[in-house]
């Protein structure tokens, strides 16, 4: 007697796991001190997923206030707000993918400082998002780089006589600075503040007749807009150039 096999249905399931993976990154960049540069936020790597889903981002990036400066705007990619956190600016993107490497230019100024680079650097939390899908996120911070070599941001602070540098209180300020001054010799104390550019704001001078112990200076800033300048104190005892923010 012959039996006929049972028919017999096999199910194979076959399980997989993705991992999304974003990376982004700003160049370095050269510029010259007062110089208006555009600073590209681009993506250097997707995940391999509908682009559809990836659409709509979030991003943000901070530096030093004293170093760069940059305005609230926006453009065909993207939108940008930038605020004051303490001492540095913070740019919050929010913009939508076009499929290109560029998700965003920033329209940066490079200010006089004491530092020859400015580094720009992603802020990680929250970090990058896309609106669409979740994402692992690779950074890549970038700079910019001061290419004058002798008179660019390096500001010359020369030594009081081995005395205590001068210093400048409070920070930031607001409408009155008081510069606090190491024993000084006789002559003349000149107290300078120059814009991010150069250029020459206020000009505040005192005579001494003979030789004076430490003695603090107010000077009355209301008169200037809010920002960040350079404060160059010249006595008989040396000069130094001290970076300030006036709120």
């Amino acid at each position: 007697e012959r039996t006929e096999p049972c028919a017999t249905l096999i199910r194979t399931d076959l399980f997989g796991e993705g991992k999304a993976l974003t990376r982004i990154r700003i160049p370095d960049l050269t510029v010259r001190t007062g110089e208006v540069i555009g600073v590209p936020v681009l993506i250097s790597s997707r995940p391999d997923i509908d682009s559809v889903l990836l659409d709509t981002f979030a991003v943000r990036y901070a530096w030093r206030s004293t170093e760069a400066s940059a305005e609230s705007g926006a453009d065909s990619r993207s939108r940008w707000l930038v605020q004051s956190r303490g001492d540095s600016s913070v740019a919050d993107i929010v913009g939508t993918w076009d499929g290109s490497d560029t998700l965003a230019i920033i329209p940066m100024r490079s200010l006089l400082s004491l530092a020859s680079t400015t580094d720009l650097v992603f802020d990680r939390s929250p970090g990058f998002v896309w609106f669409g899908q979740p994402s692992d996120v690779e950074y890549d911070d970038g700079s910019l780089l001061i290419d004058e070599v002798c008179a660019g941001r390096r500001l010359r602070a020369v030594g009081f006589d081995d005395a205590p540098r001068p210093s400048i209180h409070p920070s930031p300020i607001e409408g009155t600075m008081h510069i606090r001054l190491p024993v000084i010799r006789q002559g003349m104390v000149n107290i300078l503040v120059n814009d991010m550019l150069g250029r020459q704001v206020l000009r505040h001078v005192e005579t001494l007749s003979s030789e004076s112990p430490a003695h603090s200076y107010t000077v009355d800033v209301t008169g200037l807009t809010s920002g960040c300048y350079v404060v160059r104190i010249e006595t008989p005892n040396g000069s130094a150039d001290i970076p300030v923010t006036v709120r």
